[in-house]
């Protein structure tokens, strides 16, 4: 099959369905490609959403200068980091950067039997693209990832993961949580626009109880690719906890549950290097179900001491000292209370060191960043 000769066939496209259980992240396209005559200008592939057997929107391109492409037909690769959801269409847009030149074009291999059944090949005439009766010989260097859906189906409404303060973490309130997760949507449909409610909840005899603290994640700050998301929780909002407590990190939707658009955490299916007690909520039974197949969620927790408490540990400290403290948080500033007199006058005011956040990063995953 050759294009960018003459205006028959100026574009090439091939359009092929995910039939991945899992996504797939697209590492490498390959072709068995040639140059024609001498191009000078560049061979373009996009890999776009198919809009119901057309080019769509793009995703991602990637780009070979044309003098450096065999005369011959050669294997030549494409490098993209796309992940590809399970039944969604895709495509693979064929186009130089050039003008039309009927005597330096380029040529991909194909296959006149057309056996592939799950895409088709077409050319651009014009303006109207046309199905063509062969097949292009392609190869895909693909992953499988693993993921967690959350909100696009009533069995899956939210996702709960348990982890428990140790006593290194005692006593400090949760400051912020990090995960990787992505919003998507199958082929054409829109993408979700609601929001994520990252939640901490209680240990109620195993399963996710009472709401601690939660913080509301708008559809625009959460990215199309997988990516970490870093979510603060309000200080003090979840309070100093002793150590052996139990407590569930909850992600779920703001908005309804639905199939057109829906968000997808990073998930890893390998054995834990903790134990992990896990669940998804389901909507119609109002149960909490097992995950299975078995997979969990990196993520990670930082905890730290707020201004407040940090206030009291002064106090406490201090308290062997003198018979009472003032403590005057708005000023900066603390003073004795030694002699009966309102302000003191034997004992200079003096300036409060500086507060500031006292916070460690407790990592409950190895592989979270």
């Amino acid at each position: 099959m050759q294009f960018g000769d003459v205006s028959a066939e100026s574009q090439a496209y091939f359009w092929i369905t995910c039939n991945a259980v899992h996504p797939v992240t697209l590492n490498k396209l390959e072709l068995k490609l040639a140059k024609i005559g001498s191009p000078t200008d560049i061979f373009v592939v996009d890999l776009v959403l198919d809009n119901a057997g057309v080019p769509g929107v793009a995703l991602e391109s990637n780009a070979t200068a044309a003098p450096t492409l065999p005369t011959a037909h050669t294997r030549t690769s494409f490098q993209f980091k796309t992940l590809l959801m399970p039944g969604t269409k895709y495509g693979f847009l064929f186009r130089r950067s050039g003008s039309l030149d009927a005597t330096n074009y380029f040529r991909i291999v194909s296959h006149s039997a057309a056996g592939y059944t799950n895409g088709q090949t077409k050319v651009l005439n014009a303006s109207t693209w046309t199905a063509r009766s062969d097949d292009l010989f392609f190869r895909f260097d693909a992953k499988s990832v693993p993921l967690i859906d959350v909100g696009a189906v009533n069995e899956r409404a939210y996702y709960a993961q348990k982890f428990t303060v140790d006593a290194a973490t005692a006593n400090y309130g949760i400051v912020t949580a990090s995960f990787k997760v992505l919003k998507t949507s199958p082929s054409t449909a829109p993408l979700p626009t609601d929001g994520l409610l990252v939640q901490i909840l209680s240990d109620n005899l195993g399963n996710p109880g009472t709401l601690v603290g939660q913080v509301t994640v708008p559809a625009t700050s959460i990215k199309t690719s997988l990516s970490l998301l870093t979510v603060s929780f309000g200080l003090g909002q979840v309070a100093a906890v002793s150590p052996g407590t139990g407590l569930w990190l909850v992600i779920r939707r703001v908005g309804a549950i639905s199939p057109l658009g829906y968000y997808l955490l990073e998930a890893d299916q390998s054995t834990p290097p903790f134990t992990i007690s896990n669940a998804f909520y389901n909507a119609t039974t109002s149960l909490y179900v097992a995950v299975s197949p078995f997979k969990w969620l990196p993520y990670s927790v930082a905890y730290g001491v707020d201004s407040i408490e940090q206030i009291r540990r002064i106090y406490t400290a201090f308290g062997q000292f003198f018979s009472s403290l003032d403590i005057r948080v708005s000023s900066g500033i603390f003073v004795s209370a030694y002699a009966p007199c309102s302000p003191p006058t034997h004992m200079p005011r003096q300036k409060m060191p500086e507060l500031t956040r006292i916070s460690r990063l407790e990592k409950n995953c190895p592989n979270a960043v």
